[in-house]
């Protein structure tokens, strides 16, 4: 009986301690680091609607109504990231997003964000309207997970 309550009490220790450690030393350097990729893609996006805002003379918004990490959907080490934008004219959509994925991975090259075949490294992953927002996804392709993810969505859009 002793060596049961010994053995369930060393599990427990070591559950806690694996759990304390991968906080430590995985979940958090994961956060900080999906947020710092997240404010230079947010500069990024903020830069190119401010720009097809002037250009569409203000079919969409030049601020956005928020942004935020995909992780939580898609898994971690993955750097999706989601933009909401009000739009003014709810008919643009169609002549938006492939102006949007154009500037996106414009000034995404004009800031060096590209990859070995010099392409941006920044991609449009999907794009919708809610209502009178429109809503897009940008992924910073620079990690495997993230190259999955796109290979991963490709294979879907084959379908």
């Amino acid at each position: 009986m002793h060596l049961i309550s010994e053995l369930i009490v060393g599990t427990v220790v070591a559950v806690v301690i694996y759990n304390i450690l991968h906080h430590f030393l995985v979940v958090i350097p994961n956060r900080r680091h999906q947020q710092q990729t997240k404010t230079f893609v947010d500069q990024v996006v903020y830069t190119s609607l401010r720009r097809l805002s002037q250009q569409t003379k203000g079919a969409v918004a030049a601020k956005p109504q928020s942004s935020r990490v995909l992780s939580s959907v898609w898994g971690r080490g993955v750097m999706v990231f989601e933009y909401r934008y009000q739009l003014q004219d709810t008919n643009s959509l169609d002549m938006l997003q492939p102006a949007i994925k154009n500037q996106i991975e414009q000034v995404a090259k004009d800031n060096g964000l590209i990859n070995h075949k010099h392409d941006s490294r920044l991609l449009v992953t999907d794009c919708w309207q809610q209502a009178d927002v429109l809503v897009f996804n940008v992924a910073d392709v620079k990690n495997n997970a993230t190259t999955e993810f796109i290979h991963d969505l490709k294979k879907i859009d084959e379908k």
